[in-house]
C-alpha cells in the first residue's frame, strides 16, 4: 500500500515537473513569438511608410513639374502678350505718325468764359466725336459749375485759366490786382479738380488795349509761375456779335483754319452763345473730313501770341 502511494507521488511529481517545464517553455516562447510578430509587423509598417513617403515624394515631384510647366506656360503667355502689346503699340504709333504726317494741319478748339449752361452740351458733342478741346474757364463756385470743372478734366480735356472775375477794369488796374485774380482762379481750379493749370488766356487777349499796365509785366509774372499764355489766330466771331448764326460761325472758323497750318480757334462757352453749340458738330465733321488733327492744347502746341501794346 505504501509502495503504491509512493509510486503515485512520484508520478505526480513527474507530471508536475513536466507541467512546470511546459509552462516555462510557454512563457519563454510567448515573448519570442510576440517579438517575431511585432518584428514582422514593424517591417510591414516600415515598408508601408517607405511606400507612402515615396508616393508623397512622387506627388511632390509631379506637382512641382506641373507648377513648373504652368509657370513656364504662364511666362510664355506673358511674353507673347508683351510682344503683342508692343507690336500693337508700334502699329498705333506708326498710324499716329502717319496721320500726323499726312494731316492737312492741326486745329485747337478753345472755349472761353465757361462754365455755363452750355458746357455740358459742348462736352457731349466733343465726346460723341471723340474730340479733346481746351476750356479757358473763369471763376464760378455754384454746384453746377464746380461739377463742370471736374467733368472737363475727367473727360480728358485741357482746363486752363481765363481770369477769375473777367473784369477788365479790375484785373488790369495794376499788377497786384492781376496777381490776386490769377491766384484766385488757379486755386479754385486746383482745389476743385486737383489740376494746377499750365495755360492762361488774357481777357481780351494779350493784345488788349484796355490794360492800364504794360502787358509784358503779367506775361513775365505768368512765366515765373511756369504758366504759358495762349492767344488765338482763328475767330468764330461769337465774341464780336452774339447774333451771328451758326452758319456764319461755321464759315468763319473754316475760312480761318484754311489759312493756317496750326489753328487756335477762339469760341465761347456762355449762355448767350447757343449758336456756337449748334455750329460745333458741323465744324468738327468738316475738319475731320478735310483731314485736320483736332487736339487739346498741351506742351507740344505751337505757341500763338499776339503782338502786345508797348507802353512808352
Amino acid at each position: 500500500m505504501d509502495k503504491d502511494n509512493k509510486d503515485e507521488k512520484n508520478e505526480n511529481s513527474h507530471i508536475s515537473r513536466k507541467l512546470l517545464i511546459l509552462i516555462v517553455v510557454i512563457l519563454f516562447l510567448i515573448p519570442t513569438v510576440l517579438c517575431v510578430v511585432l518584428f514582422v509587423k514593424y517591417n510591414k509598417l516600415s515598408d508601408e511608410i517607405d511606400r507612402i513617403r515615396q508616393l508623397k515624394i512622387e506627388r511632390i515631384l509631379v506637382a512641382q513639374k506641373r507648377n513648373s510647366e504652368t509657370e513656364m506656360l504662364a511666362s510664355m503667355l506673358r511674353f507673347a502678350q508683351f510682344e503683342a502689346d508692343k507690336k500693337k503699340a508700334l502699329m498705333l504709333k506708326a498710324e499716329e505718325e502717319e496721320r500726323i504726317r499726312t494731316a492737312r494741319g492741326r486745329v485747337y478748339l478753345t472755349f472761353d468764359d465757361g462754365p455755363s449752361e452750355n458746357t455740358e452740351d459742348v462736352l457731349k458733342i466733343l465726346k460723341k466725336n471723340d474730340i479733346k478741346a481746351t476750356f479757358f474757364v473763369i471763376g464760378r463756385t455754384d454746384k453746377k459749375s464746380l461739377e463742370m470743372y471736374k467733368k472737363i478734366v475727367n473727360d480728358g480735356h485741357t482746363i486752363a485759366m481765363h481770369s477769375y472775375t473777367h473784369n477788365y477794369g479790375l484785373i488790369y488796374a495794376s499788377l497786384k490786382n492781376f496777381k490776386k485774380d490769377y491766384y484766385a482762379i488757379s486755386d479754385l481750379i486746383y482745389n476743385t479738380t486737383g489740376v494746377r493749370c499750365k495755360y492762361y488766356r488774357f481777357p481780351g487777349g494779350s493784345s488788349n488795349s484796355v490794360s492800364k499796365i504794360d502787358m509784358s509785366l503779367p506775361i513775365k509774372f505768368l512765366r515765373d509761375e511756369g504758366v504759358e499764355y495762349v492767344d488765338w489766330n482763328v475767330m468764330s466771331g461769337d465774341a464780336v456779335r452774339i447774333s451771328l448764326s451758326d452758319k456764319v460761325l461755321y464759315k468763319n472758323v473754316m475760312a480761318g483754319v484754311h489759312s493756317m497750318k496750326n489753328s487756335v480757334v477762339l469760341m465761347h462757352d456762355s449762355l448767350a452763345r447757343g449758336t456756337t453749340v449748334r455750329a460745333l458738330p458741323k465744324i468738327i465733321k468738316s475738319l475731320k473730313k478735310e483731314n485736320y488733327l483736332i487736339l487739346p492744347i498741351d506742351e507740344t502746341t505751337p505757341v500763338v501770341h499776339h503782338r502786345i501794346r508797348k507802353f512808352s
